[in-house]
């Protein structure tokens, strides 16, 4: 090949990446753009909850069975068991801990 193919040939080879990279910003532009402006949506849409004391003071009003509500030094608070509720509904099986022998 002669020197001026050669340089007719990377010079169409620059330009062609120039026009890649032009694209690629663009597009990285435009992604970082559009992530912006769905998070601000969502973040306006959708609201934490907010938990109501009549329903958590529903949920602590149990009486007891036995009689004793009043005994324990004009209490009328009367302790409660952990809840046994996890994520997903169900019980979740013993963690494997594994390399022992």
């Amino acid at each position: 090949m002669r020197l001026e193919e050669t340089a007719g040939l990377l010079a169409n080879r620059r330009r062609g990446l120039e026009l890649v990279k032009g694209w690629t910003v663009a597009a990285a532009v435009g992604a970082l753009g559009l992530t912006g402006l769905l998070a601000l949506v969502a973040a306006d849409t959708f609201h934490g909850r907010t938990i109501s004391t009549a329903s958590t003071s529903a949920a602590g009003s149990t009486t007891p069975q036995d009689g004793s509500a009043g005994q324990s030094g004009g209490s009328d608070l009367t302790p409660q068991a952990p809840s046994t509720d996890t994520f997903g509904g169900g019980v979740q099986p013993p963690a494997v801990v594994s390399g022992g022998s």
